[in-house]
């Protein structure tokens, strides 16, 4: 159905050549700028750009031009799902998406968060859009918008702060709710103590009692980074990297970019849509982060006769008529037990309360952080900050090396983690702790500070605990289903075979049994990578009879679902995809400011099948790292193309 409805253009499929690098650069729309003087975007051989403008509004017209120049499909798709409009473009199948994220209401603070903004921030943001939007009116379609079915309709900035907001939902969710119907398991007591047991396995450099319970949660941390002083290293400088983990799909979730104005000069990784540097360093500090998972929501059941407010909300669908939908809200948060998509087997209403629901201003603090010199203003800048809930590493040119909580964490009454849903009258916020009043760490004694989600289990102990005893069908469908969820898989079946040895005999004969039946199935896979594979596409490859159109790879993978090199994977029979993982890398030697070093799962170009679409995967595999240069005489020595936007 999708095939049919989608039309011609997905039949066609793309491109095979979407364009040299020379055609991708001519194609950028240079006049009517309306900016204050000449910008300068120099380019590198991998479609990197780095910025230059006179003025900080002039640079962020600059970087919406390379946004919407690389990813303007990404950009269309990314406002689509932040504005809960999926089906606008995709028709039926994800009408169920829209109605649940009406629910979840991601935007809710986008409008106080507007009028809240300060001028700088304010004038940078609308530049940024600017520049979107000029690109956006003056080139071609992407060829997103043309299978989608997509007007072109100008970016706002409430556009912008929704699909910040879209980054910044908290993963705790997706675990949560896969959660939520094995409270009705007999052993759900006994489950739900040991998922949160082993959620304490991140932030290990916080050692303060009182967040204790607020760094637990179903879940672990996510991506990898860690940062060594001056006195590990030849240099005698800190070094600083960051993997972070996402999505394996193309265009990559990141694009690579420097930038230099009055106030700025920095180089990293911007997430599409979002005008600053995420991830990187400046001529002072260098910063990266992984997720926390740290308690910035609680699911909350409450009567159903609870008072609420009812609102109704179209939902536009493709090729069909609109649907209209109730959403339900109580003084507490939504109701999500109305939604589609969460399995609520309960009576009560389920609620949802989150603190991204509140007003907060993530922008101003990156944009701070971007030009911090010292820790004490990189650790003052995440005041703003509250969702998603980070662990941010730091090295500056001093040699200093620190880690803070950019964060904003309701301060609650009783025990948090007693259950996974709490009643109405233990969810009382009596205030909030950010970053300022969180703890920190600064010069530790050893030298190193590490925020890793994963461990480095061997290949064949993954193997042994997911591929082959789980696939012979010889454990409880959902609680398996539930582990693989929380990512703690290993963990949690390791603890519970233990368990049954002790309590059954019979436990090892099974066990042995379940391998000798799914050696046997085993066929032609003789080696890790023949079955667990690494498969670069677009996400377009998802719709049937066109997958070999929109797939850039199919490579075996490195990994699995709890090593260092992440590549995520469910339980398996045979032969297999890697869905989730490390798909990006920044390494920063402080020794001098040109050492910075980025590579991509993908390439810079969202643009497909053009030459830079995905030209960075073998440099993945191959651990090889694109050096960027933050001294001007090296950027011009280096990046050998300009693009003048004059105005």
């Amino acid at each position: 159905m999708a095939v049919v409805l989608s039309g011609c253009a997905l039949l066609s499929g793309p491109s095979e050549n979407g364009g040299t690098l020379a055609e991708r650069l001519a194609s950028i729309p240079l006049g009517d700028t309306r900016v204050s003087a000449p910008i300068r975007i120099h380019w590198n051989d991998h479609l990197v750009p780095f910025v230059e403008a006179s003025t900080d509004d002039d640079l962020a017209f600059g970087l919406g031009v390379v946004h919407g120049h690389l990813r303007m499909g990404q950009l269309e798709v990314f406002r689509l799902a932040a504005r809960a409009r999926l089906a606008e473009a995709l028709g039926p199948p994800v009408a169920d998406v829209d109605h649940t994220l009406r629910i979840l209401d991601i935007d809710k603070a986008v409008p106080a968060m507007k009028r809240s903004l300060p001028p700088h921030t304010r004038s940078w943001l609308e530049s940024f859009v600017r520049g979107i939007n000029h690109v956006q009116r003056s080139s071609k379609p992407p060829h997103e918008a043309i299978v989608l079915g997509l007007d072109r309709v100008p970016f706002s900035v409430e556009d912008v702060l929704a699909i910040g907001r879209l980054a910044s939902v908290d993963v705790t969710w997706l675990s949560a709710i896969a959660l939520l119907p094995l409270r009705q398991h007999p052993e759900w007591a006994a489950i739900w103590e040991r998922v949160v047991e082993t959620g304490t396995n991140g932030a290990t450099s916080f050692r303060a009692e009182d967040l204790s319970s607020a760094l637990r949660g179903p879940g672990e941390q996510g991506s990898n980074a860690f940062v060594v002083s001056g006195r590990r290293t030849r240099s005698g400088q800190p070094i600083l990297a960051n993997d972070p983990h996402l999505g394996l799909t193309v265009p990559n979730f990141w694009l690579i970019a420097g930038m230099r104005s009055p106030r700025y000069e920095a180089v990293g990784f911007m997430i599409p849509g979002v005008p600053a540097i995420a991830v990187g360093r400046n001529r002072d500090i260098a910063w990266g982060g992984t997720n926390m998972r740290a308690a910035s929501s609680d699911f909350v059941r409450v009567p159903r006769d609870t008072a609420v407010s009812r609102r109704r909300e179209v939902i536009k669908v493709r090729f069909l008529r609109d649907r209209e939908v109730e959403v339900r809200d109580t003084s507490l948060g939504a109701v999500i037990s109305d939604a589609p998509l969460v399995n609520w087997p309960e009576d009560d209403l389920l609620v949802l309360r989150w603190i991204g629901h509140r007003p907060s201003d993530e922008l101003t603090a990156l944009l701070r952080v971007n030009r911090a010199q010292d820790f004490e203003q990189f650790r003052s800048s995440f005041e703003s900050w509250a969702v998603s809930t980070q662990n941010f590493l730091f090295a500056d040119r001093h040699g200093h090396i620190g880690q803070v909580m950019a964060a904003s964490l309701p301060v609650r009454r009783g025990r948090l983690w007693q259950d996974l849903v709490r009643p109405a009258d233990e969810v009382a916020w009596v205030g909030t702790r950010t970053a300022n009043s969180l703890p920190f760490v600064l010069d530790p004694e050893d030298g190193l500070l590490v925020s890793a989600y994963e461990l480095l289990y061997a290949a064949l102990v993954e193997r042994f605990f997911r591929d082959s005893f789980l696939s012979a069908g010889k454990f409880e469908p959902e609680l398996l289903d539930t582990f693989v969820s929380l990512d703690t898989t290993r963990d949690l079946l390791a603890e519970r075979l233990t368990a049954c040895e002790r309590e059954d005999g019979h436990c090892r004969s099974v066990l042995i049994e379940a391998l000798e039946e799914a050696e046997g199935r085993r066929g032609p896979l003789r080696r890790w990578g023949d079955a667990h594979r690494l498969v670069v596409q677009h996400p377009f490859a998802r719709i049937p009879f066109v997958r070999s159109r929109y797939q850039v790879a199919d490579l075996p993978a490195n990994g699995g679902s709890q090593t260092i090199l992440k590549t995520a994977h469910a339980p398996v029979r045979g032969r297999h995809e890697s869905f989730f993982g490390a798909q990006a890398r920044f390494v920063a030697d402080l020794s001098h400011p040109d050492e910075n070093y980025f590579v991509l799962l993908g390439g810079q170009d969202g643009w497909i099948n053009a030459e830079q679409y995905a030209d960075q995967v073998s440099l993945f595999r191959n651990g090889q790292l694109v050096r960027i240069p933050l001294q001007a005489e090296t950027v011009r020595a280096t990046f050998s193309r300009v693009t003048m936007l004059v105005p």
